[in-house]
Formats: C-alpha cells, structure tokens, sequence
C-alpha cells in the first residue's frame, strides 16, 4: 500500500469494456415496456446519425454512478477527460438533465416546458425538437 498515489488516472480500456457489457445486459433486459412507437409521427430534419443508444446511455451512466464514481472517489482516482466515461463526453448529460420527472406519469421539457406522460415520449421529443442541444 506504501506504493499507492493520490489522483491516479484509469486506464479508460478495462472500464469502458466493462460498462459496455453491463450497459448491453441492462438495456436487453428492459424492453420498450409496452408503449407502441408510430414512427410515422416522428418529424425527422438531417441530422448527423448518433450511434448510440440514449437508452443504453442511461443505463450505462446509472451503473457509472452507482458503482464506478464511489469506488473512483474512495480509491482517489480521477478519469481523463479525453476516457468515453467522462461526464463530459456524455451527448445525452445536457438533455438528460433538462428532463423533470414531475409525477408517475408526468414528464416535463426543462427547455420548452411541454408535458408528456411517459419518458419515452420525452425522449422523442427531444430526438425531434431539442437535436441541436446534444453534445455532439
């Protein structure tokens, strides 16, 4: 233990390896809880593709917070912010944390204030109208 160093950075390989397999186990696990998508109701403008799963991004953000974050706060360890598990490379956080949870079935846009009863619907909303707000 005498050899330990305060603000050790993590090799980003292992974790990232790790998370994507806990995220891909989760996310298979939940399905879309019986809500049926019309994707002729979607209005889609030219976007540059995201090939990432804002479903999977939670999932995989939720294990980082729960497990990964107090074990790096307690081991004295820090992430580079170049590491994919870095909050700031998340393309999600800023419209994740626009998102109230109002009621069990009550969501709210924290930028346009709309209502929506499910977050799925949210979600889409935000695919639809907030685009331009993701960390891309």
């Amino acid at each position: 233990m005498a050899n330990r160093r305060i603000g050790k950075t993590i090799p980003c390989s292992a974790f990232s390896v790790f998370i994507l397999l806990l995220s891909s186990a989760t996310s298979q696990s939940q399905p879309n809880q019986g809500i049926d998508i019309d994707p002729s109701r979607n209005i889609k403008e030219q976007h540059p593709e995201v090939h990432c799963s804002r479903e999977r991004s939670r999932a995989a953000w939720k294990i980082i917070e729960e497990y990964l974050i107090p074990f790096m706060e307690k081991e004295k360890y820090q992430l580079s912010s170049r590491c994919r598990l870095h909050q700031s490379n998340d393309i999600f956080r800023e419209q994740e944390e626009h998102k109230i949870h109002v009621d069990i079935n009550e969501y709210r846009c924290g930028y346009c204030k709309k209502v929506f009863r499910a977050e799925i619907y949210l979600d889409q909303h935000f695919d639809n109208r907030h685009y331009n707000l993701l960390n891309v």
